[in-house]
């Protein structure tokens, strides 16, 4: 069985693929959200390429990387432990749906709550 250790690990690694995968689309919403859509999508990209290069749609990555990858780490694990608290407390062999809510409500309260700082410092 794999350790709690191991599990975060792969976690934050996943995190971090996943932002990284997706940052430039995310570069191009910041974008438009600046510039207030006063150009189309082609011209936003060819903006981009052309002053900043191929390095400029990661532009803000690792930033966004260092904030979201702790969130999902704690909200994964904490998920995972509160579940197999309530699934020890009810005695089922399977969680219901309601402590799957609950576990999930309860992650989501602790991962915001450990995080709020990193956010608040980073903005």
């Amino acid at each position: 069985m794999e350790t709690r250790s191991s599990f975060l690990r792969e976690i934050t690694f996943a995190a971090m693929v996943s932002r990284t995968f997706v940052a430039p689309l995310e570069r191009l919403k910041l974008e438009y959200i600046v510039r207030g859509e006063q150009k189309n999508l082609f011209e936003v990209i060819k903006v981009i390429a052309a002053t900043q290069g191929l390095k400029g749609f990661w532009k803000g990555n690792f930033v966004n990387i260092l904030r979201t990858a702790p969130f999902k780490s704690i909200n994964f694990y904490a998920y995972d432990t509160y579940r197999s608290q309530l699934l020890k407390l009810s005695g089922n062999e399977e969680t219901t749906n309601f402590e799957r809510f609950l576990s999930g409500a309860a992650a989501g309260i602790t991962a915001t709550l450990l995080c709020l700082p990193m956010d608040t410092v980073s903005s």
